[in-house]
């Protein structure tokens, strides 16, 4: 309590010295403490970083992953061609880069610390290119952090033989994201993220539905 009281008082002394903060200020309040008489422009340092730290704990995995200590019998290496690197996303280490391929038709991720979360099962793919088989402990999410915003992919398998993290581009069109390309940089941004009014002409869509099929009768008679 002592400690807490100390707090209350560098925080009152702060805002003391603060220029026009009892007058210009005095009937603002602080988004970041709620209290009246100063804004958060000038909001003292050592509580701007408590709150910082705060955030930062809230940002927990939902699961918790025992100790690994069985080791894989026959290991392999599993590697897919990419279409680019998402951007800024090379700026921390190596397991937090993240790429977007078109030759795959699922996300993957190899290292189990980038998910937030993750619900455990098995499955096996086999991979006739390749003559292997991808091996797969089900899925989870994993938050991607890009040209500063977070971004959350759903529908990510942890896939521990893969090379690289990759996103599936045809995959993130499903789940309603666009790609801009710049080089071989790319960036991720939701197709639905402004209040556009979109137009839906179903009656043309039934026409390609009709047409398709017209084709595809004409040609079996051919």
């Amino acid at each position: 309590m002592l400690k807490d009281k100390m707090k209350e008082v560098m925080q009152y002394n702060s805002i003391l010295n603060q220029p026009n903060a009892q007058g210009r200020y005095k009937n603002y309040k602080c988004f970041h403490c709620k209290q009246m008489g100063h804004i958060a422009k000038f909001y003292p340092m050592d509580y701007k970083k408590e709150v910082s730290d705060m955030k930062k704990d809230t940002k927990v995995q939902g699961f918790k992953a025992s100790k690994s200590t069985e080791l894989i019998t026959y290991p392999k290496i599993i590697h897919f061609s990419t279409t680019c690197m998402i951007k800024d996303t090379d700026l921390t280490n190596w397991d937090k880069i993240w790429y977007i391929s078109d030759q795959i038709n699922r996300h993957v991720c190899y290292k189990l610390d980038n998910f937030y979360n993750i619900k455990e099962g098995f499955s096996v793919t086999k991979l006739k290119n390749q003559k292997k088989f991808l091996f797969t402990y089900e899925l989870g999410e994993v938050l991607i952090e890009e040209s500063g915003k977070s971004i959350m992919i759903l529908g990510m398998y942890y896939a521990p033989e893969v090379t690289l993290n990759i996103l599936s581009l045809d995959l993130l069109e499903k789940q309603g994201f666009e790609t801009k390309y710049d080089g071989n940089r790319c960036t991720l941004s939701l197709i639905f993220k402004d209040k556009e009014v979109h137009t839906f002409d179903e009656d043309r869509m039934k026409k390609m539905h009709n047409k398709y099929l017209q084709d595809y009768f004409e040609s079996l008679s051919k």
